[in-house]
Order: structure tokens, then C-alpha cells, then sequence
């Protein structure tokens, strides 16, 4: 477990106030925290210190301590209580690698078969907007060099909407209660993915743009057996990728 060295500041608290004045204070606390631990600003194991993220962002602790509370509840921060369960620890929550291979099996095994639902019954899909997410996914991992973080927010969100479409698109609500289940832990691991990208061979990069195309294309053509396929190929290299990538302690 570490110590928290990132600093926060209250013209974080500001910007967003001057974007939406009606936004309660608890809520900017909250995605700023979430943002700060998906970016891994505040690294894996770090410990929450509310009176010092208070003191940052110039607010009280009441406002930390319930986003820290919500956050607990996303399975983002870890809760530890002492032998007198008087004293309680914070720590971002981390994820090793062989939860990591786990969890791109439950992966693996409800959008492969979301896939071959939506090939088979592809009118389910809005398959412009599929194809706009793709084209906005090549564009933003194009950016990596210029500014890798902001390219790698972009391209790991237009990642997850690519494939929500695809489980909301099956109609199946047992799959989509398991993959809501994993939800935020993919969500961490889709912008894990797209930074050990920057890592990664260009070759990589490329890669992955089209086996994205390679899913649309077995989808709009109408090939289940092929959409679970290229599916489950896709996942397979984004699991090498991190597993490969994540560094020990990371």
C-alpha cells in the first residue's frame, strides 16, 4: 500500500461548477475522485487520506467522505477496519493479473455470445452508430502522440459504448445483469488497455482498430459463427496485451 501523492486543487471544484453552477458538491468530489483512480492518477493500493483531499480541494470533509462512500460501493476504493472497527483505511482498489485473465473470461463468455445474437438478429443494431463508434475509436488512437492521456479517455470510452451496444443489442437481460456486474472493473481495464497501447508496437494499435471492424463487419453481414469468432479473438489479444504490459506493483 502506498501513500497518495497526487494533490488535488479547488479550481478542479471550480471548472466544474462553471460548467453546470447547480452541480452538488458531493457529485464533483465523486467524478473527480473516479476520473483520478480510472487514470490511475491515484495509482492502485494508494491509500485515501480524506483530510488531506479535503484540505486540496478546499471543501469540507463531509462531501469527500460520502464519495469515498459511494465509491466503496462501486467496488472502486477498499474499505479496511481495524480490530476495534474504531478506525477505518482507504485504498484504491487494485486488480492482479490473474484477476485480470479472470475477468476477460467473464468477458470473453457474455459478449462472444452477444456477438453471435446480434449477427443473428443484427436489425437489433443501429449499425451506423456502430460504425460511427468505430471510426471515432481509429481517430482517437491515431492522437496518441500529441496527448496520449486525453486520446486514451477518448478512445477507451467510444471502446465501451462499442461494446454496450453490442450487449444491449442481444435483448438478453441475463447477460446484461452479468456484464453490469463487471462493469467498472472493464471500464478500468478498457483504459488499461488503450494505455499500454502507447507501450505497445504501432502494429498493436492497428490491431486492434481492426478487429473492431472485423466484429462490425461479421454483425452487419450476418455471421454469428464469425462474430463470436472474431469476438473472442479480440478479447484473447486485449487479455495478452494487458497481462503482458502490466508491470509488477502497477
Amino acid at each position: 500500500m502506498t501513500e497518495n501523492k497526487f494533490s488535488f486543487n479547488h479550481e478542479i471544484i471550480q471548472k466544474k461548477w462553471d460548467v453546470n453552477p447547480f452541480m452538488k458538491i458531493t457529485d464533483i468530489v465523486y467524478e473527480v475522485l473516479e476520473k483520478a483512480i480510472m487514470t490511475t492518477e491515484l495509482a492502485p493500493g494508494t491509500r485515501i487520506n480524506i483530510n488531506k483531499i479535503s484540505k486540496e480541494l478546499g471543501v469540507s470533509n463531509s462531501p469527500v467522505r460520502d464519495a469515498v462512500e459511494r465509491l466503496i460501493g462501486k467496488g472502486m476504493i477498499i474499505r479496511i477496519d481495524d480490530k476495534d472497527r474504531k478506525h477505518k483505511s482507504y485504498y484504491v482498489f487494485d486488480i492482479n493479473k490473474k484477476e485480470i485473465a479472470d475477468l476477460f473470461t467473464a468477458r470473453s463468455a457474455i459478449e462472444c455470445v452477444a456477438a453471435s445474437i446480434c449477427a443473428q438478429d443484427n436489425w437489433r443494431l443501429d449499425m451506423r452508430i456502430m460504425d460511427d463508434l468505430n471510426k471515432d475509436f481509429t481517430e482517437s488512437l491515431s492522437t496518441f502522440g500529441s496527448d496520449s492521456q486525453q486520446a486514451m479517455m477518448l478512445a477507451s470510452e467510444y471502446d465501451r459504448k462499442f461494446h454496450r451496444l453490442i450487449i444491449n443489442g442481444a435483448k438478453n437481460n441475463y447477460l446484461l445483469q452479468m456484464y453490469e456486474t463487471i462493469e467498472i472493473q472493464l471500464k478500468y481495464l478498457s483504459i488499461r488497455t488503450c494505455e499500454y497501447m502507447t507501450r505497445s508496437p504501432n502494429a498493436n494499435v492497428q490491431q486492434l482498430v481492426s478487429q473492431h471492424r472485423a466484429i462490425y463487419n461479421a454483425i452487419n453481414l450476418g455471421f454469428p459463427d464469425l462474430a463470436r469468432s472474431v469476438m473472442d479473438k479480440h478479447i484473447q489479444f486485449c487479455s495478452n496485451n494487458c497481462l503482458i504490459q502490466k508491470k509488477d506493483g502497477e
